[in-house]
């Protein structure tokens, strides 16, 4: 009877695990998000990032790839000041920026970085703006030297939906259509290169982002194996219901990976349990997408590459047929059906 109740309460994460294909060997990328604007000791922490993934190589000679979620701008808070609450921002072409950009092309001029698109900002401007008379908000905006958006309260942090009052609003298709061209041409200005990859800030997202999205022929999508869509009135985040599965491409072309392993050092996460994780995933044929963030390697930098070095260390020890690809090499192994790789 037991077994029946799962099945019925879990029908639909079934049905998804059962469309899925099965890999025929371990898989693993490390995705890393918020970098970007903020803190300046961002450099130091991806110099010593890239040095650790270098050491590393698969079977195929490949380095472990960390693929870093980028946010592109943060307010410009002399102008804020100036205008009487008018938003502005500035952008990673900022001069403050010139060696944090460098060292994000050299990682991925060796194949070890890989570049998402996070966001234009970690939060939609007109509902950082709106909120101004938060305590928090003031701080964060007018007292610190550098604006970490991690430090926001978690309701505005979500990009694509429309937090000035809660609960939530959609945000207009043609606001929308218009931030996703911005973002697009910001990326392209300063890495020199087209977004490929889309991680939404908090994955909360809607069907109108997918198509701004897709009509700029971006459409690989890392999610958490379901949808949000909005906030509560309380601020907590609202599923639309909908789950992925990996190498899923729906009608309109989007296509989506899933990202469920999560590794913060500095939340006490050891290697061992990760490499759990990534053996349960090998057994049932999934890849293995790895979630950090880059407070871990800020504020708890040795700790974290400690516990990071000794990942890689296991990795390379006890599952020595593991492959490292990016994001898109694993979306092209599932469309090809390639059946050297797939079971």
């Amino acid at each position: 009877m037991a077994i029946v109740l799962l099945l019925i309460v879990y029908a639909k994460e079934f049905k998804h695990l059962w469309q899925e294909p099965m890999l025929r060997y371990p898989f693993v990328i490390f995705d890393s998000d918020d970098w970007g604007v903020g803190p300046k000791d961002q450099t130091q922490a991806l110099e010593e990032l890239l040095s650790l993934f270098l050491s590393y190589q698969d079977r195929n000679h490949r380095h472990p790839r960390l693929a870093l979620g980028l946010i592109l701008v943060e307010p410009d808070k002399s102008r804020i000041e100036a205008s009487q609450n008018e938003y502005y921002y500035k952008d990673l072409s900022d001069k403050a920026y010139t060696e944090l950009v460098a060292v994000i092309k050299q990682g991925y001029k060796s194949h070890v970085f890989d570049l998402y698109l996070h966001g234009m900002e970690h939060y939609w401007p007109a509902s950082l703006m709106h909120n101004l008379h938060l305590e928090e908000v003031q701080s964060w905006l007018f007292g610190k030297t550098s604006h970490v958006t991690e430090d926001l309260p978690s309701f505005l942090q979500s990009r694509w939906c429309d937090t000035s009052t809660l609960p939530s609003k959609p945000i207009p298709d043609a606001e929308i259509g218009k931030a996703v061209a911005q973002e697009q041409a910001c990326f392209k200005r300063i890495f020199e290169q087209e977004p490929k990859v889309i991680v939404p800030p908090t994955f909360v997202w809607t069907e109108q982002v997918i198509n701004a999205y897709l009509q700029k022929n971006i459409n690989l999508f890392i999610t958490p194996g379901r949808q949000f869509t909005g906030r509560t009135a309380e601020g907590g985040l609202i599923s639309n219901g909908r789950t992925f599965y990996n190498g899923e491409c729906d009608s309109s072309g989007a296509c989506y990976l899933v990202r469920d392993i999560y590794f913060e050092p500095e939340k006490g996460h050891k290697a061992a349990r990760v490499l759990d994780d990534i053996v349960d995933h090998t057994a049932c044929g999934r890849p293995s997408l790895i979630e950090m963030h880059r407070l871990n390697f800020l504020q708890h930098k040795s700790h974290s590459l400690n516990e990071l070095k000794k990942l890689l260390d296991i990795i390379s020890q006890k599952l020595p047929e593991t492959l490292y690809l990016t994001a898109e090499q694993l979306m092209g192994i599932y469309k090809s059906m390639d059946k050297q790789l797939l079971v």
